[in-house]
């Protein structure tokens, strides 16, 4: 089980304010391991 995923977790927006955007070139270089 992922870690966070508790029942004690709870889900917050985390470094993302406004819209959120589809990811981009840079999105994807920079986060290569949280792609589905």
């Amino acid at each position: 089980m992922p870690a966070g995923c508790g029942p004690n977790s709870v889900t917050v927006p985390v470094e993302i304010e406004g819209t959120i955007e589809p990811p981009d070139e840079w999105w994807r270089l920079t986060h290569p391991g949280e792609l589905g």
